[in-house]
């Protein structure tokens, strides 16, 4: 998982969601941290909540670029 760390206060850690796999990472380090009782679990949902609208807009990203491509390889099969 990405991690930018500013400073050396751990409340000041940044999070770079560029893959659905660093998502999952996040999500598995959250799933932890409630498990050894170091996050509300308030916080803990409103995260969850966050990174599954994150891996929805990365999905729905990623079904756009499928239907370009789609649309690209009828276009050459007609060409043909």
């Amino acid at each position: 998982m990405s991690e930018i760390k500013k400073g050396s206060n751990p409340k000041n850690k940044y999070y770079c969601f560029n893959t659905p796999q660093n998502v999952r990472s996040f999500l598995s380090t959250i799933a932890n941290k409630v498990y050894q009782d170091k996050i509300e679990q308030k916080k803990a949902k409103t995260l969850v909540y966050i990174c599954n609208h994150i891996l929805m807009a990365m999905k729905t990203e990623s079904d756009i670029k499928l239907s370009d491509l789609e649309k690209k390889i009828k276009e050459l099969e007609e060409r043909l």
